[in-house]
C-alpha cells in the first residue's frame, strides 16, 4: 500500500515538474535531477545502517559495515540455488524497468505523439501524459487493495511470474501500441496494477516475507548493490535512448524477460514453495 500511495503522490509531483518547464526536455532535466539526488541520498543512507529488531518488537538502527560489490557476490554465492536465482532474476526486473520509466514520458510525448479530442476538446500529448500518470496511480492503488486476496487465491509462484511477465513486457508494448489515448491508458493502469506483487519480490527487502522461493529475502548487502543499480539504470537507459528510444525500450524488455527466465529456475511446481 505505501508503494501505491508513493505513485499516486509522485504523479502530480511529476506532471507539474514537466508541465512548468519550457519544453519536455526542460521538464526531464528537472525530474532527473530530483529523482537522482533523491535515489543516491537514499542509497547511502540504507546502504550504511541496518534496521536490527529485538525479540520485544522493539527496533533499533545500527551502524553496518559497508557493503561492497565483492561482499555481495561472496553472500549471493553462498545463498541456495533457488535464493539466488529468485533474487538475481527480480533485481533483473526492477533494474530494466526502473532505467526506462524515465523516458516514458519522451515515448508518449515526442517519439510517438499521443493525443486526445473529443468534440471541440483537445488535450496535447503532454496533458495526455499527465492523466496516464494519474491512471497508473489509480492502478496501483486497486492493486494493493486486491493483493491480499489476489494472493491468497492465486499460486503465489504463478502470480509473480505472470506479474514479472507483464512488467517486462511493459515498455515494448507501449512501442507497439498504437497511438490511441485509450490504449495507452489502459497499459498504464495495468502497470500500475504491479502493486499487487510487490509482497511477493524478493528484493524489496523486509516485506518479502510472503515470497514464494523460501530464503529467497535479499540480504542488506545484496539489496544495497541493487539499489546502486537501480540508481544507475536510468543512465545506461538514457544513453541507449540517445541512440535509438527503440533501442532503450527493447534492451529494457529482453533484461527484464531474462531476469524472469532467471526467477523461473527458482520454482518447483511439483512441490510446496
Amino acid at each position: 500500500m505505501i508503494g501505491a500511495l508513493g505513485v499516486a503522490t509522485a504523479a502530480p509531483i511529476a506532471v507539474a515538474a514537466v508541465a512548468s518547464a519550457d519544453t519536455v526536455g526542460t521538464g526531464i532535466a528537472l525530474l532527473s535531477a530530483i529523482g537522482a539526488a533523491a535515489a543516491l541520498v537514499a542509497a547511502v543512507a540504507l546502504g550504511s545502517s541496518v534496521e536490527a529488531v529485538h525479540g520485544d518488537g522493539r527496533s533499533l538502527s545500527v551502524a553496518s559495515e559497508t557493503p561492497t560489490l565483492e561482499r555481495a557476490r561472496t553472500v549471493v554465492a553462498d545463498l541456495p540455488d533457488r535464493a539466488r536465482w529468485a533474487i538475481v532474476g527480480d533485481a533483473l526486473v526492477r533494474v530494466a524497468i526502473v532505467g526506462v520509466s524515465p523516458f516514458l514520458v519522451l515515448l508518449v510525448v515526442d517519439y510517438e505523439p499521443v493525443g486526445f479530442s473529443i468534440g471541440g476538446f483537445t488535450l496535447a500529448p503532454i496533458a495526455v501524459f499527465g492523466a496516464f500518470v494519474l491512471v497508473e496511480a489509480a492502478g496501483a492503488i486497486l492493486g494493493a487493495i486486491g493483493s491480499p486476496r489476489v494472493r491468497s487465491s492465486v499460486d503465489r509462484r504463478v502470480l509473480l511470474a505472470v506479474g514479472l511477465v507483464g512488467v517486462s513486457l511493459f515498455p515494448m508494448a507501449l512501442v507497439a501500441a498504437p497511438t490511441s489515448a485509450g490504449v495507452v491508458a489502459v497499459l498504464f493502469g495495468l502497470f500500475g496494477c504491479r502493486t499487487a506483487i510487490e509482497p511477493l519480490r524478493p528484493t524489496v527487502g523486509a516485506s518479502a516475507r510472503d515470497a514464494p522461493i523460501p530464503g529467497s529475502s535479499a540480504t542488506e548487502d545484496v539489496r544495497a548493490v541493487v539499489r546502486l543499480a537501480v540508481v544507475l539504470a536510468p543512465l545506461v537507459a538514457g544513453v541507449l535512448y540517445a541512440v535509438d528510444p527503440l533501442a532503450a525500450f527493447t534492451a529494457a524488455t529482453t533484461v527484464g524477460l531474462l531476469g524472469v527466465r532467471e526467477l523461473g529456475r527458482a520454482f518447483q511446481f511439483g512441490r510446496d514453495g
